[in-house]
């Protein structure tokens, strides 16, 4: 999956400084991900009935 280029700027950041559990980093970043995509498609899909 694909992350947002910020959330990839933090998990580079946060492998760089070696710290714990980036895996763990990394997962909740491809939620907070997904999450937005999510929310661009509903937009797009409820934009043109005005909500």
């Amino acid at each position: 999956m694909n992350l947002e280029q910020k959330y990839e700027a933090l998990l580079n950041e946060a492998q760089r400084r070696q710290l714990p559990d980036v895996d763990s980093i990394r997962l909740v970043f491809q939620t907070l991900s997904l999450a937005s995509t999510v929310d661009r498609d509903c937009a797009a899909l409820l934009a043109p009935h005005g909500l």
